[in-house]
């Protein structure tokens, strides 16, 4: 049945009794609660879900993160749980009543000044482009706040040219939006959530992105017209969750999927998903290569409910590559294999070839490190002798450090820092322990560096894991010559919220520029701190409600995934994340430093 024609017979039935909340409920029981109701995974609470609204609901059953439990519901039992997590006639989703289009036209000569995750090849998410200085930061002020309907979440790194701001939504909308007021110069609609980076194309003259189905797109930049769209998928669970990034005509995704999750079914056959990165031609989104990280899956062993099971899988690459021009290499992070038996690429930083994917060298940081949800649920299809789930979920950054020598710096979930020579097959400069580490991190979604000094920010939230560390939530500075600790600045102890979880911790990206460090919190806090000593020089606290500029009802919440970014005279955050029982949240928040 159609989408929109679902969607009536939820709103329909919704006024009947037809399926009382009682029925309704029970499905929730049945096949949501076990994974929304554990601390232990990913996945929104309930007080989330409720605030989702029934398009919202029905997009993630049957084209997003919910799909595969979608897929095993009846049409019945699917319209049941929908009214029963949102039971108004009224559709519960934070919509828009003022589209606000804008009245004039953008720039046809786009300068960027944030571009893709890591702002530049390296990945070093540090801006030059920028007029806010330690002198001048205190005079940031909010300028406009813009709400995204059908969303409790926002994670899509931004796109910022001289007069634009790109963004993906959870409801799957991309946005081009005027950087100076925040007006709507156009809007496309993806096939599902758009989770990564917008992408500035090498001859400004197009845009790139990604959604949840590992569907890439192309869109001309002033129209926002479809130039093409390439699914690039080559498995069911398959999903894209780092950005892209673009070199010489050459396009480079990241690929990692769900079945971490499908592993939860005992009846499912775990694990056949292969992490990797796929090179596409970006002019016409032709196939150029395609590398995995973990060899073809065999058949191994049954589980205790008689499914078979396969390995070696997993592998995912969670984060944004990294590009080595000098060294014509691509560099990756990868995650823990999902099965037995594990292989010597997971949990690991390799180098391959730009030109075909062929793996140079790499660097195993733990070994035997097999984990899936399953792990932490019934254990049918966890592994015998499972590992810590210790990802190298951030993007591997390249260095020129001020000697003249290059360093790549890799974060780990474990909460390690290593540095690796790149002229030397990734050999061990130095490695440190910075932070106690878990599955939620450690370092989580990404450091930042200048020529100096590399900035770590370390989530640590409370869990249960031997590791004889303290948890040391907060951000850290370290050199890059020898890893030695300069300061540590605490995460600020700010948690009001009573529904869901709010944590002092660091998990979103970092980001930095001239004598600043730029950070946004767990609970919501946006920090602007002296790279020099950690000391505070601005914050802001997003969690709580704001009037924007489209009329969307939207307020702030966790801070998680992208961080905020610098961009000219602006400071640009995204506010509100669901996972992990987060504060939720629906808006794009922009600052200003006018003189």
């Amino acid at each position: 049945m159609k989408y929109t024609s679902l969607l009536l017979l939820i709103n329909l039935f919704c006024t009947s009794n037809l399926y009382p909340e009682e029925f309704g409920e029970k499905i929730y029981q049945d096949s949501c609660a076990n994974c929304h109701e554990n601390e232990l995974l990913r996945a929104p609470n309930f007080a989330a879900l409720k605030l989702i609204g029934k398009e919202g609901l029905l997009n993630s059953l049957t084209n997003g993160s919910m799909q595969e439990v979608g897929n095993t519901l009846k049409e019945e039992e699917l319209i049941a749980v929908i009214n029963f997590l949102s039971p108004t006639e009224k559709n519960n989703s934070r919509s828009s009543t003022n589209q606000n289009f804008c009245e004039y036209t953008q720039k046809n000569n786009r300068e960027s000044l944030w571009n893709g995750w890591g702002n530049d090849k390296n990945n070093s998410r540090f801006q030059k482009k920028t007029s806010i200085t330690k002198e001048n930061v205190n005079k940031l002020n909010l300028s406009w706040a813009f709400g995204f309907e059908d969303s409790v979440r926002v994670r899509s790194q931004p796109l910022i040219t001289s007069d634009t701001i790109y963004i993906g939504t959870q409801s799957g909308k991309v946005y081009a939006l005027s950087l100076s007021d925040g007006c709507i110069f156009w809007s496309f609609r993806a096939k599902a959530e758009v989770r990564g980076a917008v992408l500035l194309s090498e001859d400004k003259k197009s845009i790139f992105f990604s959604d949840f189905e590992a569907n890439i797109y192309r869109l001309d930049a002033i129209t926002g017209k479809e130039i093409w769209i390439k699914n690039i998928s080559d498995h069911h669970a398959a999903t894209i969750t780092g950005s892209m990034a673009i070199y010489n005509g050459n396009l480079f995704i990241p690929l990692s999927s769900t079945e971490i999750i499908n592993a939860i079914d005992p009846n499912y056959e775990c694990c056949t998903f292969r992490g990797g990165v796929i090179a596409l031609d970006s002019d016409e989104g032709n196939l150029l290569w395609r590398m995995y990280t973990v060899p073809e899956p065999k058949k191994t062993i049954k589980n205790s409910k008689g499914t078979e099971m396969w390995g070696p899988s997993g592998a995912p690459v969670w984060s944004t590559p990294t590009i080595d021009t000098k060294r014509q290499l691509l560099y990756i992070g990868v995650g823990q294999n999902y099965s037995h038996p594990a292989n010597d690429l997971s949990d690991a930083v390799l180098a391959v070839k730009l030109s075909s994917g062929e793996i140079v060298w790499h660097y195993q940081t733990i070994k035997e490190d097999v984990w899936n949800a399953a792990c932490v649920t019934n254990k049918v299809n966890c592994p015998g002798q499972y590992g810590p789930d210790m990802d190298i979920g951030a993007s591997v950054i390249l260095v020129n450090h001020k000697d003249g020598n290059d360093v790549l710096l890799v974060g780990q979930k474990s909460g390690m820092v290593y540095a690796l020579d790149p002229e030397s097959a990734g050999a061990v400069l130095w490695k440190k322990r910075i932070g106690r580490g878990g599955k939620k991190g450690g370092i989580h979604w990404g450091m930042t560096a200048d020529t100096e000094n590399l900035y770590v920010p370390i989530a640590d939230i409370p869990e249960k894991i031997n590791i004889e560390h303290p948890p040391q939530p907060g951000i850290h500075s370290v050199t890059i010559k020898d890893g030695q600790k300069k300061w540590y600045k605490p995460a600020p102890p700010i948690c009001l919220s009573e529904e869901f979880k709010c944590y002092a911790s660091y998990s979103a990206a970092a980001s930095s520029a001239e004598d600043m460090v730029i950070v946004g919190s767990m609970n919501g806090t946006i920090e602007i701190i002296s790279s020099y000593d950690g000391e505070l020089l601005w914050s802001y606290n997003t969690a709580k409600e704001f009037q924007t500029i489209n009329n969307t009802p939207a307020n702030g919440g966790s801070i998680d995934s992208d961080g905020p970014i610098l961009a000219g005279k602006h400071l640009v955050v995204t506010s509100g994340y669901d996972i992990y029982g987060q504060i939720t949240g629906n808006v794009l928040l922009v600052f200003s430093s006018e003189e």
